[in-house]
C-alpha cells in the first residue's frame, strides 16, 4: 500500500512538473507570436507615420510661397490618418508591454492636436474657394492669418519629424526606440509654448466655424431658452459625444443613426418645432442624411441633445411642426467632449467627492479585507451639468475595480450625491476592462487616493 501511494505521488508530481513545463513553453510561444504580430503591425503603421516628413515639407512650401496648391488640399485627410496611426501605435505598444510607465501617453495633447490640425485644413475642402493657376497647377492664395496658422503647424510637425529621425531612419531603429519617441513627442506637445500655439489653432477653427453661413427664419418661433446658436452647439456636441463614448468602429454598431460614416462631411441641419394638441412645444433637429430626429432639451440654461428617434417609434413626436432655422455643421473625428464648468457643477463634483471618500476612505477600509483598500484610487468621470449622475471607479492596487456611479439630488439649493448600483471587475490587470472603462478613466474630472 505504501509503495502504491509512493508511486502515485511520484506520478502526480511528474504530471505537475510536465504541466508547468508545457505552460511555460506555451507562454513563451504566445509571447513570440505576440511579438511577431507586433512587428508586422508596427511596420505597417511606421510607413504611415514616416509621412510626417512629407507633410512638413508641404507645409513649409505653403508658408514660403503663401500658396496652397489644390493637390495639397488633402492635408486634412493626411492629418486624420496620422492621428489614427499614432493612436494605434500607442495602443499596440501599450497592450503588449502592459503600458509599464507610459499609461498616460496618447491621452494627452498630441492626438487631439493632430485632430485639430485636420479640422484646421477643412477650410480648404470646399468648392467655393477662389482658385488661381500657375505653371504648377491651381492654388489658393493664403491670407496672412492662414500663413501664420500653417507656420505654427509646420513647426510642430517639424519637431515630431526631428524626434523620429533622431533615433535613426530604419524601421528597426524606430520600432526599438518607440517608447522614447512617444515620451519625447508628449514632452514637446505639452510644453507651454506649443500649448499656446495649439490654442491659437483652436481659436482659428472656432472663428472659421462661426463664419459658416446659417439661415434663421424666425428666432421668435423658438421656445424660451432656445437659440439657433445653442441648438447648433447642442447638435455638434451630441454627435461628438455619441462617437466619443460609443464608437461604431469599436462596437460594430453602425446603423442609420450613426454619425461616423459622415466624418469629414458637412451635413445640413433643419430645426423643427413640434406642437401637440395642447399647444406644448418640443424642439428637434433633422439632418439631410437620414429621417431620424435629434431630441433637443433644455436644463440649467443648457440646450443639449437627448437621443435620436425614428418615425414609427413610440417617442416620435405627434402634431404639426414648423421649420424655424437651418445651418450646416461639419462632422469631425471624435474629440473629448466639452463638458463645461460652472459654480453649480463645482458643487456637484464636491458632493460626489464626499460620497466617494466615504466609500473609499471609511466604509471599505472598515469592512472585511479592508487592508486591501489601502492605497486605492477613486476616479470620477467628467459629466455635463444637466446630467443627474456620473460614473465613478474605485480601483485597488491589486486590480480589483468597482464601478460606483453617483446620483445627484438637489434640494433647497443644496446638492448631495448618493450611491447607485454598479458592477465589479475582478482584476483590470488580467482582463480587458473594455473601451468604456478606458474612456471613462481618460475623461476623469476628479482623482484621489486614500492612504
Amino acid at each position: 500500500m505504501h509503495r502504491y501511494r509512493t508511486g502515485l505521488i511520484f506520478i502526480l508530481t511528474a504530471l505537475l512538473f510536465l504541466s508547468v513545463i508545457l505552460n511555460l513553453f506555451q507562454f513563451n510561444k504566445n509571447k513570440k507570436m505576440d511579438f511577431a504580430i507586433y512587428q508586422v503591425a508596427m511596420d505597417s503603421n511606421l510607413q504611415q507615420y514616416s509621412k510626417i516628413g512629407e507633410i512638413q515639407q508641404t507645409l513649409a512650401k505653403a508658408v514660403d510661397e503663401k500658396k496652397l496648391y489644390a493637390n495639397d488640399f488633402r492635408l486634412r485627410e493626411h492629418f486624420q490618418q496620422l492621428s489614427m496611426t499614432y493612436m494605434e501605435m500607442v495602443i499596440l505598444y501599450g497592450t503588449l508591454n502592459s503600458y509599464r510607465d507610459v499609461s498616460s501617453i496618447g491621452t494627452n495633447r498630441l492626438i487631439d492636436m493632430l485632430r485639430d490640425y485636420a479640422q484646421y485644413f477643412s477650410q480648404f475642402n470646399t468648392q467655393d474657394l477662389p482658385l488661381a493657376e500657375d505653371e504648377h497647377g491651381q492654388y489658393v492664395q493664403l491670407t496672412d492669418t492662414q500663413v501664420e496658422g500653417i507656420a505654427v503647424i509646420a513647426q510642430m510637425i517639424g519637431e515630431l519629424d526631428h524626434i523620429r529621425l533622431g533615433v535613426g531612419s530604419s524601421s528597426d531603429d524606430i520600432r526599438s526606440n518607440w517608447e522614447n519617441i512617444m515620451r519625447n513627442n508628449e514632452a514637446v506637445s505639452n510644453s507651454p509654448d506649443v500649448a499656446d500655439k495649439h490654442q491659437h489653432i483652436i481659436n482659428e477653427i472656432i472663428q472659421e466655424e462661426d463664419s459658416t453661413p446659417q439661415v434663421e427664419l424666425d428666432r421668435a418661433t423658438l421656445p424660451d431658452g432656445y437659440t439657433v446658436d445653442s441648438i447648433k452647439n447642442a447638435v455638434i456636441e451630441y454627435a461628438n459625444y455619441r462617437m466619443w463614448t460609443s464608437p461604431d468602429h469599436i462596437y460594430g454598431t453602425v446603423s442609420e443613426k450613426s454619425f461616423e460614416p459622415f466624418i469629414g462631411q458637412t451635413i445640413d441641419v433643419d430645426v423643427r418645432v413640434y406642437a401637440d394638441e395642447a399647444g406644448e412645444e418640443t424642439v428637434y433637429a433633422h439632418t439631410n442624411k437620414a429621417d431620424w430626429l435629434i431630441v433637443l432639451k433644455q436644463k440649467v440654461d443648457i440646450v443639449y441633445g437627448d437621443g435620436q428617434v425614428s418615425e414609427g417609434e413610440t417617442s416620435w413626436p405627434q402634431g404639426k411642426w414648423e421649420s424655424v432655422a437651418q445651418f450646416p455643421i461639419s462632422i469631425e473625428k471624435a474629440r473629448k467632449p466639452n463638458y463645461g464648468s460652472s459654480p453649480r457643477k463645482d458643487k456637484m463634483i464636491a458632493a460626489a467627492e464626499a460620497q466617494l471618500k466615504y466609500y473609499l476612505c471609511e466604509d471599505f477600509v472598515r469592512g472585511e479585507g479592508g487592508e486591501k483598500w489601502i492605497g486605492a484610487t477613486a476616479y470620477l468621470t467628467d459629466f455635463f451639468e444637466y446630467e443627474e449622475g456620473a460614473s465613478a471607479w474605485l480601483i485597488r492596487l491589486d486590480g480589483y475595480a468597482v464601478n460606483s456611479p453617483v446620483a445627484f439630488v438637489e434640494e433647497n439649493n443644496t446638492i448631495n450625491a448618493t450611491g447607485a448600483k454598479g458592477f465589479i471587475l475582478e482584476n483590470i490587470h488580467l482582463q480587458d476592462p473594455g473601451f468604456t472603462y478606458e474612456q471613462q478613466i481618460k475623461d476623469t474630472v476628479l482623482k484621489f487616493t486614500c492612504e
